[in-house]
C-alpha cells in the first residue's frame, strides 16, 4: 500500500497500525481481502462490489495501474454506505 487516508486506516485496521508499506493481504481483514479478490487486485481487471465488515456496509472499486501492458498495481477505492 503506497497511500491511504485516515478513514481507510480506521476501517481496515481499526486504527491499530499504519497501512502504508504493508501488502494488501496483510493490511486488510481477511473478509475484505477475499471479497475484493486478492488475485484480482493484480489481475489488471476493473472490479467493484459490496462487502460487510464489522456491521458496516462497504462498497469498493479496484482499478488497475497499467503501464506498457503490464499491471503495476491497483487503486482500491473503498467507501461506506450511509443510509
Amino acid at each position: 500500500i503506497v497511500g491511504a487516508n485516515r478513514r481507510a486506516n480506521k476501517i481496515t485496521t481499526s486504527g491499530n497500525s499504519v497501512l502504508i508499506g504493508m501488502p494488501a493481504q496483510v493490511a486488510f481483514p481477511e473478509v475484505m481481502y477475499e471479497s475484493i479478490g486478492g488475485a484480482e487486485i493484480q489481475s489488471g481487471d476493473t472490479t467493484s462490489g459490496c462487502l460487510e465488515l464489522e456491521g458496516r456496509k462497504l462498497q469498493y472499486r479496484v482499478n488497475p495501474l497499467v503501464a506498457d501492458g503490464d499491471c503495476r498495481g491497483s487503486v482500491i477505492t473503498l467507501w461506506e454506505e450511509v443510509a
